[in-house]
């Protein structure tokens, strides 16, 4: 991460991957409301990896599926009738990032040993300040699964190797709002 950023852009904005891997015997917990931010290298006791040299990521858009439930007792409106629904499923959605490749980097690690073990980890997405925020971004918390193995893609002899990440939300994000 950069000391200066500039303000109102994504830049500074990081993945952390909770540094306590899950297990079967240890279960990745929902986040918590309001989510506490992981801390990173180089703090002295660090909480969470982070993911290195990432160049884009998209925040899942978190949405409700609903069934159908017009009938025929469905209010009419004018000469026809009121389709009614009903909110049954949530789907958290999928974090997607890119990033430059780098085989040591220890959130890359993370990433293959957490899409190894099958199991669902706690992530955070913290970011910079933007405006109206002076000290702290927001903090987006979510447990997911690595979807996809994070290995090199889009290998050219005249471009930096890349690196795509797949995570399938299982939770739904909680959030602190920066100051």
């Amino acid at each position: 991460m950069s000391a200066t950023t500039k303000s109102g852009t994504g830049a500074g904005s990081i993945l952390v991957i909770n540094s306590v891997a899950a297990t079967l015997a240890v279960p990745c917990t929902p986040p918590a409301q309001p989510p506490v931010a992981l801390t990173v290298a180089p703090a002295t006791t660090p909480t969470g990896i982070a993911v290195l040299q990432l160049k884009e990521f998209t925040v899942p858009e978190q949405s409700w599926s609903y069934d159908d439930i017009t009938n025929t007792s469905s209010p009419a409106v004018g000469v026809g009738v009121l389709k009614e629904s009903l909110a049954t499923l949530v789907d958290p959605g999928e974090f997607t990032a890119t990033g430059i490749f780098l085989p040591s980097d220890p959130g890359i690690v993370a990433l293959q040993t957490a899409f190894q073990t099958g199991l669902a980890n706690a992530f955070q997405i913290q970011l910079k300040p933007i405006s109206g925020q002076s000290t702290t971004g927001n903090i987006y918390a979510f447990s997911a699964y690595v979807a996809k193995n994070p290995v090199p893609s889009n290998i050219d002899a005249g471009k930096a190797v890349t690196v795509k990440i797949s995570l399938k939300l299982d939770s739904v994000m909680t959030v602190a709002t920066g100051s």
